[in-house]
């Protein structure tokens, strides 16, 4: 099973005759696709590795698992998952995947395959013709939707790091700015805020709800 593009036949997908290359199963799914070796494959990040930007081919596997890294070693995930895969012939004709799932999932290249494995969900995967690299970009885009114009205070100067201590300390990191005349569009807090670290929490004791809208809406 598979699809073609062109007089030229640029194979876009081709699932093979060998076994488990579709398996579809309550919480595993699995998909391998014959990509020929001649095939530079690039995407599914985001993580580091010292071969740059092209991925390895050489049958290992990697999970799919953003991570707060604090320093960016090689080998290592980083803070996203994109399960989108580039498809670069010598020629330079493309083409892309996207594996449209949030589940868990991990992803090898060999020399003549490449296999998603998902931890369940359903599978949705999207086929983009190309025939470029920058025309794979755009149909991805019409996917998952075009980059938004910001605001204007969005294009301002930002204080931001890690270990602003409480709220006071954010409000005399703004009045610092203020009285050195620089203008200042937005002041970030990192997790510092959060109560034990939890999402949509705010820390009592060092960011007061009262105290921290009261700074927000000076």
């Amino acid at each position: 099973m598979g699809g073609a593009r062109g007089s030229a036949a640029t194979v876009l997908l081709s699932l093979g005759a060998g076994g488990g290359c579709l398996v579809f199963k309550p919480q595993y799914l699995q998909l391998r696709a014959d990509v020929g070796p001649e095939v530079n494959l690039y995407g599914m990040g985001e993580t580091t590795q010292a071969e740059g930007l092209r991925l390895r081919r050489d049958g290992s596997s990697r999970a799919l698992w953003n991570s707060d890294t604090p320093a960016a070693a090689v080998g290592v995930n980083l803070y996203g998952s994109h399960p989108v895969l580039y498809g670069v012939s010598p020629g330079g004709a493309a083409w892309g995947w996207f594996l449209a799932s949030s589940n868990a999932m991990d992803f090898s290249a060999g020399s003549g395959d490449v296999t998603f494995r998902v931890t369940g969900g359903i599978l949705e995967l999207y086929v983009f013709a190309g025939p470029s690299p920058n025309a794979v970009a755009a149909q991805y885009q019409e996917v998952v939707g075009r980059p938004a114009m910001p605001p204007r205070w969005a294009l301002g100067f930002h204080q931001s790091r890690y270990g602003y201590g409480s709220v006071d300390e954010l409000i005399q990191v703004a009045s610092s700015y203020e009285a050195a005349r620089i203008p200042l569009e937005v002041v970030w807090s990192d997790i510092d805020y959060t109560d034990r670290a939890r999402m949509f929490t705010l820390d009592p004791q060092r960011y007061p709800q009262a105290r921290l809208r009261a700074f927000v809406d000076e």
